[in-house]
């Protein structure tokens, strides 16, 4: 792709009934078309910043949105943070969009994409599914859940939070204090609290109990897609290995594997190579 002119950025609301999701848009003057970025449970928009602006200045207007609960958006007045819910706000922003949209969706956002894709076909140009599958590790689910308990009670400081993060991730420790305070926010106890609903714990809690009957049904759905998908797969990942990897693409008519050196935060831990695969990809739908 020809590297155009520094793209311009703006703020992006999206009504979806219950609620409102906000977000940013980079977009060159004669884009190639729509990239809609979902990042994963816990996580904002803010995860997919230097993918967003790779694609940006490569021709595509790249749209990040905060899920329900998460970041700038509006939090579920009745505490609703499952999997039909997220896929339902997809699917409104994929109806407000004037063209089919390249859905690139990793972890809970992943999965609300293979869903609404299922149900709004022709609205979706592409799909980029990363680091998910219907059939996830169980060991892999609950080290997310139990690092997402273990600190509600929030952090007297950001040193805090880089550790844990750090420490979750087996790496040294984030030093880019602009960077965590995309992550959390500080109250009026002066303590730094994650960016999102403490409720999402539940929702999390009630889809991992039911992951069996709900990966079949999403396997059903997958079998409805019908648009080109890049499955990408962490191998260092804990939550999805490469059988269940291989039980979703076998149900997919039109898809592709990549492998990415890194963990289930495959963005985060590698986004020169992931990004280097997503562009490779969506060189392809203009051929």
């Amino acid at each position: 792709m020809t590297v155009q002119q520094e793209p311009t950025t703006s703020t992006v609301q999206f009504d979806c009934g219950e609620l409102h999701l906000r977000g940013v848009r980079m977009a060159p003057q004669t884009p190639f078309g729509e990239v809609l970025f979902l990042h994963g449970a816990g996580q904002t928009r803010h995860s997919w910043g230097g993918s967003m602006r790779h694609l940006a200045q490569r021709g595509w207007s790249a749209t990040a949105v905060d899920l329900r609960g998460h970041g700038d958006s509006d939090w579920s007045d009745s505490g609703n943070y499952s999997l039909e819910a997220n896929a339902a706000d997809v699917a409104h922003i994929l109806t407000a969009i004037a063209e089919p949209v390249v859905l690139v969706g990793a972890s809970l956002g992943g999965l609300a994409s293979l869903q609404a894709a299922a149900t709004h076909t022709h609205h979706v140009r592409a799909l980029v599914l990363v680091d998910i599958a219907p059939r996830a590790s169980t060991d892999g689910v609950r080290r997310i859940h139990e690092f997402m308990l273990a600190h509600t009670q929030g952090f007297a400081s950001l040193d805090e939070v880089a550790a844990a993060i750090g420490e979750y991730k087996g790496v040294d420790r984030p030093t880019n204090a602009a960077g965590l305070r995309k992550v959390v926010r500080q109250h009026h106890d002066s303590r730094w609290y994650w960016h999102w609903d403490p409720r999402l714990l539940s929702a999390h809690q009630r889809t991992a109990a039911g992951q069996s009957q709900r990966a079949d049904t999403l396997l059903q759905m997958a079998a409805r897609i019908h648009t080109p998908t890049l499955v990408v797969r962490g191998t260092q990942s804990d939550v999805i290995d490469q059988e269940g990897v291989d039980e979703l693409r076998r149900v997919l008519p039109y898809s592709f594997e990549t492998n990415v050196a890194a963990g289930h935060m495959v963005a985060g831990d590698d986004n020169d190579v992931f990004v280097a695969a997503l562009t490779d990809f969506l060189q392809r739908l203009q051929h």
